[in-house]
């Protein structure tokens, strides 16, 4: 049985807790009014207040532990929501390709992404390797998954709006088609950055790269030029090596690739 200095110890550690978390945190959570009023009814009404006093402090730990769940809950929330707001800006820096109106950001951005591989990196392999043939190869499943011009989309992406454009088509056959389209991105992707890995050390050339036999159009001919202007052989073959680890790494491709 508690003594009555004991007791009066008991209130003030109380009042001084509630004090506390209501100036820390919130005091509508914490509220120390309502404490003292019902210590005063208790006063008042000359229950035990040793059992008064146990009572509170087993409701004041009740509020704490509601509190940090809540606080918890929100905490993570506003985690998944900054991971969320990351790794969307990761993929929306990469231009799109809008084809269809329930197609989902993410598909657009990887068709953009792809297309400019092939359209602004791939030119400048054509004219600083001399054996094409696996270039060739490459370029070919590019065009399927990423091809485009404003009157046609590539053949992959065809057969992505095929399902799009399905009356009864549900939202789990719309994500697994585009989760398909992402994983044959990177199961090109590798390849392509693991043969530039291997050609890499035959290239010994300092002297800057000869634009003369860049047979494109004049506005895509000014980028390529302003991108690879400063490049050799070498360094070029780097950068393109650096662009597709960044599709690979802003799309979370990482474990996708074949064998």
């Amino acid at each position: 049985m508690l003594q009555d200095n004991e007791i009066e110890i008991l209130i003030t550690r109380l009042r001084n807790k509630y004090n506390e978390y209501a100036h820390k945190y919130s005091p509508r959570w914490f509220n120390k009014e309502a404490f003292e009023e019902r210590l005063q009814s208790a006063l008042r009404s000359k229950i035990n207040l040793e059992a008064f006093i146990v009572a509170e402090i087993a409701h004041f730990e009740t509020i704490r532990k509601r509190y940090d769940d809540k606080k918890n809950k929100s905490s993570f929330s506003k985690k998944v929501d900054a991971l969320i707001e990351e790794l969307t800006a990761k993929i929306k820096k990469y231009p799109k390709i809008e084809f269809h109106p329930k197609a989902h950001f993410e598909i657009m951005h990887m068709y953009g992404a792809c297309h400019e591989l092939l359209e602004f990196y791939f030119p400048v392999l054509w004219i600083i390797l001399d054996d094409h043939s696996k270039l060739y190869e490459f370029e070919q499943q590019l065009q399927y998954l990423s091809s485009y011009n404003p009157e046609r989309f590539s053949k992959r992406i065809e057969d992505h709006i095929t399902i799009l454009s399905r009356s009864s088509v549900k939202y789990i056959e719309i994500e697994k088609d585009k989760n398909e389209y992402l994983k044959e991105c990177a199961f090109i992707l590798h390849p392509i950055f693991q043969w530039l890995s291997d050609i890499l050390p035959h290239f010994s050339n300092a002297s800057g790269i000869s634009f003369s036999k860049l047979y494109v159009s004049q506005e895509k001919r000014k980028k390529i030029i302003s991108q690879f202007q400063d490049d050799t052989a070498p360094s070029a073959i780097r950068k393109i090596q650096a662009y597709i680890a960044g599709i690979i790494e802003d799309f979370r491709l990482q474990a996708f690739r074949k064998g």
